[in-house]
């Protein structure tokens, strides 16, 4: 079993799943959503594998630093804010969608780099998943700031662009977790080692994006 959130599955998961299944053909894969409930499955060694950002305390040492990535803003092409680029006061003055995890509304990275700057910004929508901004974001003039893998993921399919998030911002960093009991799994080690050549092949990846086997 992986469980991971879709923001991963949009990162190269799913692509580095379907890679697997061409070479491993007889592997099956459990593919869970990530939950509060996930850090004590992986604890236990009743999940194979987890993927969780830097934000999501999973109360073990993670095994490796998947990738990191940077947040970005994302827009309606033609109602939304014009422009190559986004002033600070322009993504302030803009009304946003707003991704929070989880019952307690888990924040990320960007709303820390907001409050680095001593500002806030007006949340207009919040959502549980990416998979939800697109279809809120189109026709309106609103902001949603996303990391930029699945930005890209999103812009490739929806009538939306891409503008660069207006403040300083810390890398977001994604990790796999396994417990010690799959430390000599073959074949874990050579899913990690396919999802590893999605993200090196990933056109993310020219933009300044980075990924460690």
């Amino acid at each position: 079993m992986v469980v991971a959130s879709d923001y991963v599955a949009m990162s190269g998961l799913a692509r580095a799943i379907r890679l697997s299944k061409a070479r491993f053909p007889t592997l099956r894969i459990d593919l869970l959503p990530l939950t509060m409930a996930s850090t004590k499955l992986v604890a236990l060694g009743e999940v194979d594998l987890l993927f969780a950002g830097q934000v999501l305390d999973v109360e073990l040492p993670p095994n490796r630093m998947v990738f990191e990535d940077r947040f970005t803003c994302v827009v309606c092409k033609e109602c939304g804010p014009g422009g190559e680029e986004m002033t600070a006061d322009q993504y302030l003055s803009g009304q946003h969608i707003v991704l929070r995890y989880f019952e307690h509304q888990m924040t990320f990275e960007d709303e820390e780099a907001l409050r680095r700057q001593g500002v806030i910004r007006e949340r207009q929508i919040s959502v549980w998943s990416h998979s939800l901004i697109p279809p809120l974001l189109c026709g309106t003039d609103m902001i949603a700031t996303v990391a930029e893998r699945a930005a890209s993921d999103i812009a490739g399919r929806w009538p939306l662009r891409i503008v660069p998030f207006p403040f300083d911002q810390e890398p977001v960093r994604v990790f796999a977790y396994w417990h010690n009991s799959r430390n000599e799994d073959h074949i874990l080690s050579e899913f990690l080692g396919m999802f590893h050549e999605v993200l090196n092949g990933d056109t993310a990846s020219g933009n300044g994006l980075r990924s460690d086997a």
